[in-house]
């Protein structure tokens, strides 16, 4: 008898979380995924935590009625507030938070540590909390316009290192940098042009796909991507041209078809978060301190908070003018 395919469910936002998949078919090139991009709804950046953790267990649950053996939320602002809730679930679940800060720790031992990424993720203090546990020094900074930068293709521009030096102006020396959403891999090029090359850039999606592909799941397949777009489908593959472009059949997804699994999903997962079950995330990154987050998800600080350097968005705006 054929053993059975069962495919990993991977989403994002928008079309970021494709430098995550792509890390990982290259790691489980035989593996089986399905793909969700919720373009409809994208950014998550400025959402409330409620809001993306509503929209987070609805993907999550639609993945898992699709057979899903697996879940990787390759989308930053959905691993800082939502990963807990997902955790809960009957498979295991990976963000890119925890690996982000194991690549951090394989980097130089010495030196600040600077977080760019939307003003959820960094409001969150995600990255912050696990580096300062490490005894790092850590500097952050919300860059909410960079993606639309990169899904505009101007991620190798003068306008990318225009906005660039404007968010990194007044940053401290850096040791290394944590891109921390999955479109700023994108901005490499510009990055070591601003920042120079001494600057370790840090990108999350090697050490998920290192940490899936040790987690010996029953998947296998033939190498197959089924994406789903909750948007406007030659959008998403136009923009995904950013990316290298889609591989693998595009559907539509209707946002009436997630409502029916956010309720259900975010009711299993509330009631499993009580029972205390950690994300393969976690594990991979004892010790945690799941006890220290509040009821909507988010950690509170444990200790000295570590400051977030406010940006005035609409004067980068006018800056770009």
């Amino acid at each position: 008898m054929a053993a059975v395919s069962l495919p990993i469910g991977v989403f994002d936002s928008g079309v970021g979380g494709l430098t995550v998949l792509g890390e990982l078919r290259r790691r489980l090139p035989d593996q089986d995924f399905l793909y969700v991009a919720d373009t409809a709804r994208v950014p998550y950046g400025r959402k409330p935590p409620e809001m993306v953790r509503r929209f987070a267990a609805g993907i999550a649950g639609f993945l898992l009625s699709q057979g899903a053996c697996a879940l990787v939320v390759a989308c930053n602002t959905a691993s800082s507030v939502a990963l807990d809730l997902l955790g809960n679930l009957s498979v295991p679940v990976w963000g890119v938070i925890g690996p982000g800060v194991e690549a951090a720790r394989r980097g130089p031992i010495s030196g600040t540590v600077g977080i760019i990424g939307t003003q959820r993720t960094i409001e969150s203090g995600a990255y912050q909390r696990r580096l300062d546990q490490l005894g790092r020094s850590v500097w952050a900074r919300p860059t909410p316009l960079l993606v639309h930068l990169v899904e505009e293709g101007l991620a190798d521009s003068p306008e990318a290192d225009l906005l660039l030096s404007w968010y990194l102006r007044d940053r401290p020396s850096l040791s290394s940098l944590i891109l921390g959403c999955t479109h700023y891999p994108a901005l490499r090029p510009a990055l070591i042009r601003v920042l120079g090359p001494e600057v370790q850039l840090i990108d999350s999606a090697q050490v998920v796909a290192e940490q899936v592909a040790r987690g010996q799941l029953p998947g296998g397949g033939r190498g197959l991507v089924q994406h789903y777009v909750t948007g406007d489908v030659g959008a998403y593959r136009h923009t995904a041209s950013v990316f290298g472009g889609v591989q693998g059949e595009v559907s539509a997804l209707s946002l009436a078809e997630l409502a029916a699994f956010e309720l259900a999903t975010d009711s299993e997962g509330s009631a499993l978060h009580r029972s205390g079950h950690e994300t393969a995330d976690e594990v991979a990154l004892q010790p945690q301190e799941d006890d220290e987050r509040d009821d909507h998800g988010d950690e509170s600080a444990r200790g000295e908070q570590v400051p977030v350097v406010p940006v005035d968005t609409q004067q980068a705006e006018d800056t770009l003018r």
